[in-house]
């Protein structure tokens, strides 16, 4: 029995291992023309796998609401390869390629969750976006947010920023 206990406890960890290794790694919540999705310019969310094997994340979801946490389903049989990166157009544009959630994002402010079940794995709450700039981790993957170059689906560039003292 204690054998049975501590494989499934080892079976929680790999799960809970699995659940951090995705991550919302950067947001563009105002597209002007920075990344086309067919002729359309869509608020964009890229999630990336910091861990060393495949993830199936079917199932789980995005939203901009948590009391909605399964505003947007990922559908079945999505994979994220290890150090691999999943694009979420956040718009209706569903006859576009890719994967859509159905609603967009505020440029004005807003925020994006991820859910695994009725888990919250990652999110992100920002403020006021530039147009064409985005917001990600840095170092990629595993660092704070902050504004970047719009690398969607690679690895994220920090944007240099001119210091506050100096405007």
């Amino acid at each position: 029995m204690l054998r049975f206990l501590l494989a499934l406890c080892s079976l929680c960890a790999l799960t809970s291992i699995a659940q951090a290794s995705i991550v919302i790694n950067e947001v563009l919540a105002f597209n002007r023309n920075a990344h086309p999705n067919a002729t359309d310019f869509p608020d964009v969310i890229e999630l990336f796998n910091t861990g060393s094997t495949s993830i199936d994340i079917s199932g789980y979801s995005i939203t901009d609401d948590p009391l909605l946490p399964g505003k947007f389903t990922i559908p079945s049989t999505t994979i994220i390869d290890a150090g691999g990166y999943l694009v979420i157009y956040a718009d209706s544009a569903f006859t576009s390629p890719g994967l859509h959630t159905g609603f967009g994002l505020s440029s004005d402010g807003d925020r994006v969750l991820l859910f695994n079940g009725s888990t919250q794995i990652d999110s992100v709450t920002f403020g006021p976006q530039a147009p064409d700039l985005s917001i990600g981790r840095s170092p990629n993957g595993s660092g704070s947010f902050q504004a970047n170059t719009p690398s969607i689906g690679a690895i994220n560039i920090p944007q240099t920023l001119a210091s506050p003292t100096k405007l």
